[in-house]
């Protein structure tokens, strides 16, 4: 497998490259989901990785910026002040889902429940089907500026740290004006990174937002849910909550791991989401990632993982 890394590369030129026969696949983003969606070796896939804004909320060096991001009006506000189907619908254009929520749609269902899927449960329990603190302007400007008098930071200069490409860099565009536009005293600096020092900014709390994301390793809601305990290896933000660390410890290796218990750990991790989520917004979800590509029909057994690996190619083969 000869897999082309390209820093700064547009989707036209990847495209490019595969029509010139250079590369045997690429995905499309963009005006070009619908200028070579129809084409007969186009191919699409659902996944179950999630994109988020990390917010820092105390991690790393205090400042008065981390002061602001750490109240909960603040981050709330910040999730609602901004159109996310823009960047699902017009960004990307793939079949993304606007998110709003962790635990992705089609990852884990349970039985107790009618063998519903984690986000309608999440909907008849907590109405969070669709997840917590969506798009709401006004709403954005009343809690933004309540977290100002609360805190005493009358304007913060935000700098949000991006990946390096196409749809990052158009994506934190569109956070940036939207921000900026609907809080009042709120500048964004962009910042894109390669990605090995982002993530070691990120690691040292050297941000203040940044722009992550999070495909599962196994097809349980934990491996999403667990990702903010105190002190936790993935926990850039700093956040802190001894209920939630509980719960989580249950549901790993405590009272809820019971076989007779499945049903209230299903229904507790569901009120997990709702905790870091609805009540303290621990982080802005992005989108639910989808894909469409052009590939070369002489592959085969190439397959999209819901879980784990991307792809495993163990099966994978060119067609003579």
């Amino acid at each position: 497998v000869d897999y082309r890394v390209v820093e700064g590369i547009d989707n036209d030129t990847a495209v490019n490259m595969y029509l010139n026969g250079e590369i045997h696949s690429v995905g499309l983003s963009g005006e070009n989901v619908e200028k070579y969606g129809n084409r007969p070796d186009v191919t699409s896939a659902e996944d179950t990785v999630l994109f988020y804004i990390e917010v820092n909320q105390g991690h790393g060096e205090p400042s008065s910026n981390k002061a602001l991001l750490a109240n909960a009006k603040a981050r709330k506000a910040l999730n609602m002040a901004f159109d996310k189907e823009y960047i699902t619908k017009t960004i990307l254009a793939n079949g993304s889902l606007t998110a709003d929520y962790l635990v992705p749609e089609g990852l884990t269902s349970s039985e107790d429940f009618g063998g519903k899927d984690f986000r309608e449960v999440a909907g008849d329990l907590f109405g969070g089907k669709d997840g917590y603190n969506k798009h709401n302007v006004e709403e954005a400007k009343k809690l933004w500026e309540e977290a100002k008098k609360e805190t005493g930071v009358a304007k913060a200069e935000l700098e949000l740290l991006i990946f390096q490409g196409e749809s990052a860099a158009n994506i934190g565009t569109h956070l940036k004006n939207e921000w900026e536009k609907n809080l009042e005293g709120l500048t964004i600096e962009i910042k894109a990174l390669p990605f090995s020092e982002k993530i070691a900014r990120a690691n040292r709390g050297e941000f203040e937002l940044n722009f992550a994301g999070w495909g599962p390793d196994y097809p349980d809601s934990m491996t999403f849910l667990d990702l903010f305990v105190t002190g936790g290896g993935h926990n850039n933000t700093g956040y802190s909550n001894k209920e939630y660390d509980a719960i989580i410890q249950s549901a790993k290796s405590g009272d809820l791991t019971s076989p007779s218990k499945t049903k209230e750990r299903f229904e507790a991790l569901v009120g997990v989401e709702k905790t870091i989520l609805g009540d303290d917004q621990v982080v802005l979800p992005l989108y639910q990632r989808a894909g469409v590509a052009l590939r070369d029909p002489k592959i085969e057994g190439w397959k999209l993982q819901t879980f784990g690996a991307d792809y495993i190619h163990k099966w994978t083969d060119i067609a003579e």
